[in-house]
């Protein structure tokens, strides 16, 4: 894959991440916890979030071998 092409990708996707995760933390900062399934939207929006953001971390930091 060109190397181009592999930077254009990681960046878009920790731009999902920032975005995502930005608009989890407004939303639950907006509107708080009322019930226990808010609670659990959220805790389960911020472990996808998490898990994506593992997956960039290791794809940035063990790049293709040649």
């Amino acid at each position: 894959m060109n190397p181009d092409v592999r930077t254009a990708l990681l960046v878009i996707g920790l731009l999902f991440v920032v975005a995502f995760g930005g608009m989890t933390l407004y939303v639950v900062g907006r509107s708080g916890f009322n019930t226990y399934g808010d609670l659990l939207l959220a805790v389960l929006s911020i472990g996808v979030v998490t898990m994506v953001l593992i997956g960039l971390v290791g794809a940035i930091r063990q790049p293709p071998s040649k």
